[in-house]
């Protein structure tokens, strides 16, 4: 059964200011996957102060939020149709560390943190299976990209995915990206500065 939760408006405090539109979303409209929500931003569902908002929209103190129609939950079962008991092992031999607060998984490359066009597997619809003794679902804090394999943390509740969120967010957890490649360099050590595809930010990539 589909349960219809009427969405009328909202007002953004101070501990959303200057955070980002989508960022919003995924925090408050917890009955609704993140890939739903950014379909809803995408179809111009989404207003703030009466104007169609984008996933990069900051939100200052006072902004209004609303939505041009009524937002559906979504039934509950549909994750667990997703995966059988198999995936239910699978995910859980990813596991390498675990407390109260966050689980750290091995993810392998090809499979996607986040469910797409054409991605039917992916570590979000798996993630029921990794409660454990807590009744609360775990939540995503960051992704890695579908080919990378490496760590990703996943947050044991709400308050936890705000606290390691923010860490990221601040850059306060360093992610370190490691690869192989083919040839030989010229110098053995060095540093490598280029622009981001937006064309704002500057990474820097050492190799040795």
């Amino acid at each position: 059964m589909v349960i219809k939760k009427k969405i009328k408006s909202w007002i953004v405090s101070s501990d959303y200011n200057s955070h980002r539109i989508d960022y919003w979303l995924k925090k408050n409209i917890s009955f609704v996957t993140y890939p739903t929500l950014c379909k809803l931003l995408r179809k111009g569902i989404v207003r703030v102060n009466g104007k169609r908002a984008k996933n990069n929209t900051v939100l200052r103190i006072g902004d209004k939020i609303n939505f041009t129609r009524i937002i559906q939950q979504e039934p509950s079962f549909d994750r667990k149709e997703k995966y059988n008991s198999k995936f239910e092992e699978f995910i859980k031999k990813l596991v390498v560390y675990k407390d109260k607060f966050k689980i750290i998984l091995n993810k392998p490359a090809g499979l996607a943190v986040q469910g797409g066009t054409n991605i039917k597997l992916n570590v979000d619809i798996m993630l029921d299976s990794l409660k454990f003794n807590l009744d609360e679902r775990p939540k995503l804090v960051h992704r890695i990209d579908k080919q990378t394999s490496g760590l990703l943390m996943v947050a044991r509740s709400l308050n936890s995915s705000r606290y390691y969120g923010e860490l990221f967010k601040k850059r306060k957890i360093e992610k370190v990206y490691l690869a192989i490649v083919h040839g030989k360099l010229k110098h053995k050590d060095g540093k490598n500065r280029f622009q981001n595809w937006k064309g704002k930010k500057f990474v820097i990539i050492n190799f040795v």
